[in-house]
């Protein structure tokens, strides 16, 4: 169960190292932002692969038999929750760490960078633009054509992509 936690840390380095080099004054904002870009990309791959079987293996040592009080996986070990010992602990704190905060962790990271709120306003602008491919398919004239493109263009500079770089 730690295994998982030793490899995100390993795979932190480069994030902490560039973080260590910025307080020094060493900063180089494309590379900074490319290797912040991999790890949350790497990172959401790790956490999606190991989550299933890191769940299973913190939720295990709680899977006991109720009339022999012994871990079903393993009929030498007793009970975690009823010895309240280290076994127990351990498994507490690594059930907090995967099947809770795994999702309580992405739940974070996906408010923390206003994903919905690029969602939503990626949706307004695909709306905005079939509005636009449909009123530009329903003008006649070329000169209100020009005006329909010129209204457009104006509407899309407030757009989400003017605003937050292309996507």
């Amino acid at each position: 169960t730690i295994g998982p936690i030793v490899g995100v840390a390993m795979h932190s380095l480069p994030v902490i190292c560039l973080s260590v080099a910025g307080l020094c004054g060493l900063r180089n904002a494309k590379l900074s932002q490319h290797v912040w870009q991999l790890f949350w990309s790497t990172l959401t791959l790790i956490c999606v692969i190991l989550y299933p079987s890191a769940s299973a293996a913190a939720l295990r040592p709680f899977h006991c038999h109720s009339e022999l009080e012994l871990v079903v996986r393993d009929w030498e070990l007793r009970c975690p929750s009823l010895t309240q010992g280290f076994e127990f602990y351990w498994s507490f704190v690594f059930t907090l760490c995967y099947p809770v905060g795994l999702p309580c962790g992405v739940l974070i990271a996906l408010i923390w960078f206003r994903v919905p709120q690029m969602a939503h306003a990626k949706y307004e602008e695909a709306l905005l633009k079939a509005l636009y491919r449909h009123a530009e398919s329903c003008i006649p004239g070329e000169s209100q054509k020009q005006a329909l493109h010129a209204s457009y263009s104006n509407d899309s500079k407030h757009s989400f992509r003017s605003q937050h770089g292309p996507s």
